[in-house]
């Protein structure tokens, strides 16, 4: 039987760190870039800082899904425009890694192997 090597990708499309939360904003507006393949984002909040996130609408200090410090908090594919406010409105420091998808194209693009 000939040995066969198979292709492997990693889970994980691309990673970067944004300042984000002063004002209630989403990735893409923090300067961010969402990969075309991303399915879920995952986001790290570090020590001393939390996060407030609003599928829609506008989080405040005291309104949305709490994230609190080191902590992981998930935007799920369709939540990628999702608000991100700060819980003491300054600016915090994000470790925003992307996640591979399931390989589904939507309206805005269509996908090309590898997804």
């Amino acid at each position: 039987m000939a040995e066969t090597k198979l292709k492997t990708r990693s889970q994980f499309v691309a990673a970067e760190a944004l300042d984000v939360g002063a004002s209630a904003e989403t990735i893409t507006a923090a300067s961010g870039t969402i990969p075309q393949n991303t399915g879920r984002i995952h986001f790290y909040v570090p020590a001393s800082k939390t996060i407030r996130w609003v599928p829609n609408g506008t989080p405040t200090t005291s309104l949305g899904h709490l994230v609190s410090a080191q902590n992981w908090g998930v935007l799920e594919h369709n939540q990628h425009g999702a608000k991100l406010k700060s819980g003491d409105s300054g600016d915090v420091a994000l470790i925003i890694v992307y996640e591979r998808g399931a390989g589904r194209a939507d309206a805005a693009y269509s996908l090309t192997a590898p997804y």
